[in-house]
Order: C-alpha cells, then structure tokens, then sequence
C-alpha cells in the first residue's frame, strides 16, 4: 500500500488502486474560461519512456481532434527534471483552442503533465502565468 497526500488531507492508498488525480485552476468560478491550468498524474506503460507516452497522448489526441497540429514539441525541464514542451492547437464548435504541456517523469514515480489550455492564441498574461506556475514546481523527494 502507498501513502497519498494532498493539502487536505492523506490517505492509504490499497494495491491495486492507481493514482490518476487531477488538479484544475480557472480564472472563472462558472462557465468558459480563457486560461484553465491543468496538472495530471499518470503512469508509463511496461517500457514506456516519456517520448512514448507523449507519441502515444499525441495519437489519442488525433484521435479525436481531427484537425489537431503540433505546433512544438521540445525536450524542457520541469522542476529540475528532463521534460517535454508541447504545443498544439484545435478547432471546435466554439472556436480555436491552443494547448500548452509540460510533462515529465517525477522522482516518485508518476508522469506528470502540466497544461494549459486557452481559447484562441495565448494571450501574453495567461503564457506567462502558466510558465510561472511551471517555473514553481519544486517535487518532493522519491519515498524510500
């Protein structure tokens, strides 16, 4: 069994059970927002590496944006770990949408993804509170 914390409060995990938490932060308490900031956790596949699991997001991605374009995809670092930036765009009903990712392999073992989602292109301010919130990611050290 494996310990999980959050602010709120920390709980033991039974085996098995996997940890696929989800974090979202809006400008707006209701309705559409031009910035969401997202961070997921998640797990790489029996010999996975992160470009795998990025390839492997990208095609599911694909899958359902049918008019889905990669933009940038680049090694980065996250919270002093070795990383990947990308950046792709989509049309929906309600118009363009532009994602941003970070992801890495943290030190205790999960993928972490770090997104920022903005209808239409990224305005200045909302690029910049994403690379900030990224820039703070400080990870706890591997429980041993």
């Amino acid at each position: 069994m494996g310990v999980f914390y959050t602010n709120e409060f920390t709980t033991t995990v039974p085996e098995g059970l996997h940890d696929r938490t989800v974090n979202v932060f809006t400008l707006t308490d209701e309705g559409p927002t031009d910035l969401t900031l997202v961070v997921t956790r998640d797990r790489l596949r029996q010999g996975e590496d992160l470009a795998g699991y990025i390839d492997r997001q990208l095609a599911q991605m694909q899958a359902r944006f049918a008019q889905l374009r990669i933009r940038r995809r680049e090694g980065a670092v996250v919270g002093g770990y070795p990383g990947e930036r990308l950046e792709v765009s989509w049309q929906t009903p309600d118009g363009p949408l532009t994602q941003r990712q970070l992801a890495v392999v943290s030190p205790t073992g999960p993928v972490m993804v770090f997104g920022a989602t903005f209808r239409g292109a990224p305005r200045d301010e909302h690029a910049t509170a994403f690379e900030q919130f990224v820039a703070g990611v400080r990870f706890h050290n591997a429980q041993g």
